[in-house]
C-alpha cells in the first residue's frame, strides 16, 4: 500500500446520520496531506447551535496545525494534548480507523481507504475535488495568490517580521469582540494595536468588498479592547471606471485607517520602527 485517505464529515444530525464532507486526509511515505473547504464550512456552520460551530471550526484548524507540525512546516497551536508523543502514530491507518469507529461527534472520519499510488499534492487535489467537491483551499492559494500580495510579501514582510505577527488568522479566541474569523496581514502593539491589510482591488468586487469589511470589523473589535489603534490598508489603483475603482477612491478618503500604496510601504516600516511596535501574539 502506497498511501491511504480518509474523508472528514461534519455531522449535521446525529439522529438521522446526516453528514456533509468538509475535508480530507491523505497519508503515505511519511507525508501527510490535509485540507478542508472553507466554503462548505461557512455554510454548514449556520446549521449548528450555539458554540458548536466554533468547535467544529477549531477542530479542523487543530488538525491542520498538527499536520503542519508533522510535516515540519511550522509549530502547531496548543491542542490540549502532548503533540510530541502523538505525531509519531496519529497519522496511521490504525489510528484513523479508530477515529472512524469511535469519534462520532461534530466531526467524523471515514475508515482509511488504501490507494496504490505515490502520494502527491496533485493526487490529493483530485481526490479532494471528487469527495469534498471543491478545489483544496491550499491549492487555491497557490494557484490564485494575488500578485499584489506576493509583491508585499517579498518587499515588506522581510523588513517588518521582527516587529509584527505576519499573516495571522484571528477569531474571538484572540480578539474578544471579533464576530468571525479574519485574516490580517500583520499585527503588533505598543500600548495600542497596530495592524495592516493587503487589499488586492484587481479581484472580484464582492471579494474586495468582503475583505475590506472584514478588516473594518477587526479594527472595531480592537478599538473596543484598547485605545484607538493605528491601521494600514495597502493597495494600489485598480482599473478605472470599475466598482473597485470607486471603492479605492472611498478608502483613500476615510480617516480610521491610513491608505498606503504598494510603492510606499516604507511608511509602514518607518512607523513600526518609530513607535517600537512589537508582535501582539507570542
Amino acid at each position: 500500500m502506497k498511501a491511504f485517505y480518509s474523508i472528514l464529515y461534519a455531522m449535521i444530525n446525529s439522529f438521522t446520520g446526516d453528514k456533509v464532507s468538509v475535508g480530507m486526509l491523505m497519508i503515505g511515505d511519511g507525508k501527510v496531506f490535509f485540507d478542508y473547504s472553507q466554503e462548505k464550512l461557512s455554510v454548514i456552520k449556520n446549521l449548528f447551535p450555539g458554540a458548536a460551530a466554533g468547535l467544529l471550526s477549531d477542530s479542523l484548524k487543530n488538525i491542520d496545525n498538527t499536520v503542519k507540525k508533522h510535516n515540519k512546516e511550522k509549530a502547531a497551536d496548543e491542542l490540549g494534548m502532548d503533540i510530541e508523543k502523538l505525531t509519531g502514530h496519529i497519522f496511521t491507518q490504525r489510528y484513523i480507523d479508530y477515529l472512524a469507529t469511535y469519534c462520532q461527534n461534530l466531526l467524523t472520519f471515514s475508515h482509511a481507504t488504501p490507494i496504490n499510488v505515490e502520494p502527491s499534492s496533485d493526487i490529493f487535489g483530485k481526490l479532494f475535488q471528487k469527495f469534498v467537491g471543491h478545489i483544496p483551499e491550499k491549492k487555491k492559494r497557490e494557484q490564485f495568490a494575488p500578485a499584489l500580495y506576493n509583491k508585499v510579501q517579498k518587499t515588506l514582510y522581510p523588513r517588518i517580521q521582527s516587529r509584527v505577527n505576519i499573516d495571522k488568522d484571528l477569531t474571538h479566541n484572540e480578539i474578544k469582540n471579533l464576530p468571525y474569523r479574519v485574516k490580517v496581514n500583520f499585527i503588533g502593539q505598543n500600548g495600542f494595536p497596530v495592524a495592516g491589510k493587503v487589499l488586492d482591488l484587481n479581484q472580484r468586487f464582492e471579494t474586495s468588498k468582503t475583505h475590506f469589511w472584514e478588516f473594518t470589523s477587526l479594527m472595531k473589535a480592537l478599538d473596543q479592547e484598547h485605545e484607538q489603534g493605528k491601521y494600514f490598508l495597502i493597495s494600489e489603483e485598480p482599473q478605472q471606471n470599475s466598482k473597485n475603482f470607486e471603492l479605492w477612491e472611498h478608502i483613500r478618503k476615510i480617516d480610521f485607517c491610513e491608505y498606503v500604496d504598494t510603492s510606499e510601504t516604507g511608511k509602514v516600516e518607518e512607523y513600526l520602527e518609530q513607535h517600537d511596535v512589537q508582535p501582539k501574539f507570542e
